[in-house]
């Protein structure tokens, strides 16, 4: 949710007795005239959780009343750290807010800093705060990568282990035997070959 302007509040969202669950949400660069550049909570609670606040005018999050949002594992821009197990309040780094890039950058203080939940997909250690989950570049230098797609592997043989396992090094597959259509040792070197190759 970014790049939105309110002539009064809640240039983000606006929530209103209205209690959702909002996971993995990024925040940014919104503005209200007058309260909550990024969230207005008007008698609302929501349950915030593995996500950013940051960069709104004029404050991240406004109160209305006596709202107590719960609000655990996430980057919320504000002079004080927001109350919550998790809460960090670091500049999250995003690879290129200005051009609508909210990815992170590899030094960003939200990688790896959220919270697990059940059946979430994650790179690294843990799950990172905001909409995007940074993920290590793991492409291949040399650009060479064996039958069973290994960086640099020495499978180069047109076949995976004979269990269909693959595997870093050819080596590793030695002592399985040969399933079905398969000879042993065809080439001298315990490879196993199509039988249609003799």
């Amino acid at each position: 949710i970014s790049n939105n302007t309110a002539q009064i509040y809640a240039g983000g969202m606006r929530l209103a007795y209205s209690n959702p669950i909002l996971t993995h949400v990024t925040i940014s660069n919104n503005t209200a005239l007058s309260f909550g550049g990024g969230m207005y909570l008007y008698y609302s609670n929501p349950n915030l959780t593995n996500s950013i606040i940051w960069g709104n005018s004029p404050e991240s999050i406004y109160l209305y009343s006596d709202e107590e949002p719960l609000i655990t594992y996430s980057d919320i821009e504000a002079e004080n750290t927001w109350t919550g197990e998790g809460n960090i309040n670091f500049d999250p780094q995003f690879t290129d807010p200005e051009n609508d890039d909210y990815t992170l950058q590899s030094s960003s203080p939200c990688i790896d800093a959220g919270t697990i939940i059940e059946g979430m997909e994650y790179c690294g250690d843990a799950p990172d705060m905001g909409s995007y989950e940074y993920c290590e570049d793991e492409s291949c230098e040399s650009g060479i990568y064996d039958y069973c797609g290994i960086c640099d592997g020495e499978n180069n043989q047109l076949i995976e282990c004979w269990d269909g396992l693959c595997v870093e090094n050819i080596e590793d597959c030695e002592g399985q035997g040969c399933t079905e259509g398969y000879v042993d040792d065809c080439s001298g070197d315990g490879d196993c070959c199509p039988e249609s190759w003799i």
